[in-house]
């Protein structure tokens, strides 16, 4: 089959990028950052495959950009209009709090991604769209069997991803749309567009900074019910200073899954089984601290996030044994041994409801793993995610309390069945240490904590 391979590339970070202003067509250069972060990435793509061609938006950020990488690699930059940002209109200047003063039903529609809405005088999602499709199609087509590079904006590449993955327009962004950071497409002419490595940043001094505008981190009184519940059963007040710090690590922008929607999930589902536990506050303080700590590279997020929870909850004044036995839930969401007694139980299949979840939401979170693991090649995640679905699926039975195996079981079955056809026959690489946990183990966090060995 022939195929061309893509890398997309967004411009360098510009004054504007980091006071949060909206660019658009405004024609902004890059910041003294932003030629460092241009002169990073081309040095890490001049040691990789050969460039055949360089396409770059006409916009000055992008072609500096393109021109930095251009003469690492000695290929001369071609200018393409038709990647350019968003038309963003009369926005273009503004922060999204100054547009929300002047505008507020219009920022309304904004935030929430409605395809056909335009600023005044700008560009529509769904216009923008057909933009980057069409000539993301061109290009693939005049470019089979090579590798090509595209610099544009965070925009494009949020429609590109959208278009590999199959996302619609209106669905929330998981995922990273980082100055300089290196994402990888293929694109055939049956299948169009396919995701094969994302937000990789390994190159740059410091993680890409992320243009999460206007997508605004988690608001803490959404939170506070919830949290004041769990402090309560244990005859305790909730630490106020406590709740916007987690929320914090939740929010961060290298993750996709691990966020405050799958916070939200667990605690949901704990809701519906309240009355079952035998201490539902420490589940619920379970869960607020299982994810706290999380990093795609470390093979001890749950540790430290147990060891977070444990000092936490002393530090508040509750007694030992209960943050003894909090600390103990946290840990058994690393799913590396049975869990021991009907809590842990309870916990263990909270953590894993996702798999249970209706087919578009499984689907979605699949989607939020790869995009956490984008820097790990196809092959080698294919190979190590199909060995740990495996894992799931051969369970009997997969979740361990009567509830969630009642709800949640047949459809996790079928979610499993769907996703390994899906992956296909990839042969399984036993390497070391966290591999090895991660292929027999149950934890996603745990799966690719040796993808760089």
């Amino acid at each position: 089959m022939q195929l061309t391979r893509i890398t997309a590339i967004r411009h360098g970070e510009t004054e504007w990028n980091a006071a949060r202003r909206v660019q658009g067509h405004t024609d902004i250069g890059l910041s003294a950052a932003g030629r460092e972060q241009a002169a990073r990435v081309a040095r890490a793509l001049a040691g990789g495959e050969r460039i055949a061609a360089i396409y770059s938006s006409d916009l000055a950020r992008a072609f500096e950009t393109a021109a930095a990488i251009g003469a690492a690699v000695g290929v001369a930059v071609q200018p393409e209009p038709g990647l350019r940002e968003r038309n963003f209109g009369r926005a273009e200047g503004l922060t999204f709090d100054e547009f929300s003063r002047r505008w507020p039903e219009d920022a309304e529609r904004w935030r929430k991604r409605d395809p056909h809405w335009s600023s005044d005088g700008g560009e529509s999602l769904q216009q923008l769209w057909e933009r980057i499709t069409g000539v993301a199609h061109r290009l693939g087509a005049q470019h089979l069997g090579q590798h090509i590079v595209v610099v544009t904006h965070g925009g494009v590449l949020d429609a590109l991803y959208r278009a590999a993955t199959g996302l619609g327009l209106q669905d929330a962004r998981t995922w990273q749309l980082g100055n300089c950071a290196i994402n990888r497409l293929l694109w055939t002419p049956d299948s169009g567009l396919s995701l094969i490595g994302w937000a990789d940043d390994g190159h740059l001094e410091q993680s890409a900074a992320d243009d999460r505008f206007p997508d605004p981190p988690p608001e803490p009184d959404r939170w506070a019910a919830p949290w004041n519940r769990a402090w309560q059963t244990l005859g305790l007040p909730a630490p106020a200073a406590l709740l916007p710090r987690l929320l914090a690590c939740y929010a961060e922008p290298r993750r996709h899954y691990h966020t405050a929607q799958h916070l939200g999930e667990c605690l949901t589902h704990l809701e519906r089984v309240w009355a079952q536990a035998e201490r539902p506050g420490e589940i619920a303080l379970a869960l607020w601290f299982h994810d706290a700590i999380y990093d795609v590279h470390a093979p001890d997020n749950e540790a430290q996030s147990a060891a977070w929870a444990r000092r936490a909850l002393q530090e508040a004044g509750v007694p030992d044994d209960v943050a003894e036995r909090v600390h103990a839930l946290v840990m058994a969401t690393r799913h590396d041994a049975p869990p021991q007694g009907g809590d842990a139980r309870l916990l263990v299949d909270i953590d894993l409801a996702i798999l249970g979840a209706a087919p578009e939401r499984f689907a979605e979170y699949e989607q939020q793993i790869r995009a956490e693991y984008a820097h790990v090649p196809a092959a080698v995640f294919n190979a190590r995610r199909r060995a740990l679905l495996a894992d799931f699926l051969a369970r009997q039975p997969l979740y361990l309390t009567p509830h969630f195996h009642a709800e949640l079981e047949a459809q996790a079955r079928a979610n499993l069945q769907t996703a390994l056809a899906r992956l296909g026959d990839f042969p399984v690489h036993h390497g070391t240490g966290g591999l090895a946990a991660g292929l027999t183990g149950l934890s996603n966090k745990a799966m690719l904590a040796a993808a760089d060995e």
